[in-house]
């Protein structure tokens, strides 16, 4: 993509990992005040293709997330703005995540600002 951009001529071209969530955010936010034509190349493998190819070698241990529900504060940003279907909204508002849905990955931890979701242990 790169390459064709740069043969087109695109003179504003951000790269990033787009786990960081934060600095993809700030990137985009800079792009869009960039005079002229920009694009923003957020790239990352696909966790679920990753996890599903780790899972095939010997001694893989699949990780999960735990959420504190001391500490949730029950906005509900990881459901809302994340979208993970392993997210699970109970009847009074707490957030639960199923272990079969959940691949491990760690991405939800940065979404929570109060931050209710932790590594848990390994499975």
């Amino acid at each position: 993509i790169r390459r064709v951009l740069d043969g087109f001529g695109v003179q504003h071209v951000f790269e990033m990992d787009t786990y960081n969530q934060p600095e993809l955010t700030e990137i985009v936010k800079k792009a869009l005040d960039t005079n002229g034509f920009s694009v923003v190349i957020a790239k990352h493998p696909c966790m679920l293709k990753f996890i599903r190819e780790q899972q095939r070698k010997p001694g893989f241990v699949r990780g999960r997330v735990d959420i504190d529900q001391n500490q949730c504060d029950r906005l509900h940003v990881c459901v809302e703005k994340f979208g993970c279907p392993s997210f699970q909204q109970k009847p009074k508002g707490q957030i639960e995540v199923n272990p079969d849905l959940c691949i491990g990955d760690g991405s939800c931890i940065q979404t929570c600002p109060v931050r209710a979701i932790s590594p848990g242990e390994k499975r």
